[in-house]
């Protein structure tokens, strides 16, 4: 990822993003917890059952993890 691309992230989320292509695993526990609540709650809305919500996020998640590695930084993370 180069780092031209990170600007559009916040700086946090920019760094968290750096630490994990790093291979610093733990720290996508980090970006989860960050937008957790807020995905959460769009998953809710949208499929209106806690439990596909919850399938939904951890789906996404996953993922999100194994491309995070080609994500060029063009949008806002949490999108």
């Amino acid at each position: 990822m180069a780092d031209s691309h990170v600007s559009a992230l916040s700086d946090a989320d920019a760094d968290i993003v750096r630490r994990v292509v790093a291979g610093d695993l733990p720290a996508f526990e980090l970006l989860m917890r960050r937008h957790n609540r807020r995905l959460f709650r769009l998953a809710r809305a949208t499929l209106r059952n806690d439990a596909g919500a919850e399938d939904a996020l951890q789906d996404a998640y996953l993922k999100a993890f194994r491309a995070l590695g080609q994500f060029r930084g063009d949008a806002v993370l949490a999108t």
